[in-house]
């Protein structure tokens, strides 16, 4: 399919679709009429040649199962610039409203190496996370602030610093608080930052923290300013919030990683008739140019769109796609996972290229946050060298008391 819409100047989309009432091959003319040059009468103006130079294509429909169809249509890559925004409208626009169909789902875009390179793509991707977080060769390990809202700035730092100290990789705001009234964005870098800085001087390793800076664009351009001006080293963005058009001009304008979280996710991926699969979501907001993005995780506190698993979604993100560049996703695993999920996360990936995010697990250890951090950091030494994690629990009591409050 590469191939042959490299080769014609033109991109591509496949639907799962299920017809109501007309053949399949109608409903792919209409829906090439209508996301093209087209409606639903013919107009003076649509002549053949317009039609040649900027109309959609039918490409391919065929049964996928009772009654659903997979149809793929191409478009001239000349119709659209490099505008993330306009490329959804183009592929999902006014289609899926039509009553002639009972299902419709986006379910892959196809676009040229060559073409892709022409979107914003992500700065930093996975190699350039690894550069700024210190780790070349094993899953970062990291955790959000739990509680997800309420804590103060000072709070917040007192819970960051025995995090940094024990030599954590990431940690990240929830989703659920940005700028709230009792604990300020500024506050919150004023009173984070020093002490990231503290632990690294003397361990040698940055932790790196993704401020929440999801607002207008003129906010987020703001915060994320904020940020680097205190010598932070990733921003975060609640993508689905913020829309296509705010997650790339905060790309456009960053000098940060850009951690993008799906909050809203479930409402584009979990309907079985209608809405975006991860595959095509996670290319949108590849091209808007995210950095990471959340991929669920083996603990399923999360549902996934049916037939879906948190590695697939990872290996989708670690794909290339653009031509001569390294733009590849670093997924980020979260949502109730424990000690207990590294090991068959890393198996099951196929890759050390990931964010492993433990919150509740992490901050309830027994002992201590940072006792749970440590105990990650042997779970994931354990699973690297091919050491069960029973074996690797009677050599650290951190991993061992970890275990004992860890479900299956």
């Amino acid at each position: 399919m590469a191939d042959l819409i490299a080769s014609r100047g033109r991109f591509a989309a496949t639907y799962t679709v299920v017809p109501a009432g007309l053949p399949i091959e109608a409903v792919a003319e209409a829906t090439a009429a209508e996301q093209s040059s087209g409606t639903f009468v013919a107009v003076p103006g649509e002549t053949p040649e317009l039609i040649e130079g900027h109309g959609a294509e039918r490409i391919i429909e065929h049964p996928t199962r009772d009654g659903a169809y997979a149809m793929t249509l191409s478009w001239p890559q000349a119709s659209i610039d490099a505008n993330v925004s306009m490329l959804y409208t183009t592929l999902v626009g006014n289609a899926m409203s039509f009553p002639t169909v009972t299902a419709m789902r986006l379910e892959c875009i196809h676009l040229a190496p060559e073409f892709a390179a022409c979107f914003p793509g992500p700065a930093f991707g996975v190699r350039g996370t690894r550069r700024l977080a210190g780790v070349e060769q094993r899953p970062l390990i990291g955790t959000i602030v739990k509680p997800s809202i309420g804590l103060s700035a000072a709070q917040t730092a007192a819970l960051v610093q025995p995090l940094a100290a024990a030599g954590l990789d990431f940690v990240k705001d929830d989703e659920l608080n940005s700028n709230p009234a009792h604990a300020p964005l500024l506050e919150r870098v004023r009173a984070i930052q020093p002490v990231i800085d503290e632990a690294a001087h003397r361990t040698g390793r940055k932790l790196m923290y993704a401020y929440n800076i999801t607002g207008s664009v003129e906010q987020m351009l703001r915060r994320h300013d904020a940020v680097l001006a205190a010598g932070g080293t990733c921003v975060m963005v609640n993508v689905n919030a913020v829309g296509l058009a705010g997650l790339q001009a905060v790309r456009e304008h960053s000098a940060l990683p850009i951690h993008g979280h799906p909050a809203g996710w479930g409402a584009f991926m979990r309907a079985t008739d209608f809405g975006v699969s991860f595959g095509a979501y996670q290319m949108l907001t590849r091209l808007a140019g995210t950095d990471h993005m959340h991929v669920g995780s083996l603990a399923s506190k999360f549902q996934l769109e049916e037939g879906l698993t948190a590695p697939v979604a990872a290996r989708m993100c670690l794909e290339r796609v653009a031509a001569n560049a390294d733009d590849r996703l670093l997924p980020a695993f979260s949502g109730g996972q424990t000690v207990r999920h590294l090991a068959p996360t890393l198996e099951q990936v196929g890759s050390d290229d990931f964010l492993y995010l433990a919150g509740g697990s992490m901050h309830t250890h027994p002992t201590s946050a940072a006792a749970g951090c440590i105990a990650l950091f042997q779970a994931c030494e354990a699973a690297r060298t091919g050491i069960a994690l029973e074996d690797a629990a009677r050599m650290h009591s951190e991993l061992r008391l970890a275990l004992q409050g860890a479900s299956s």
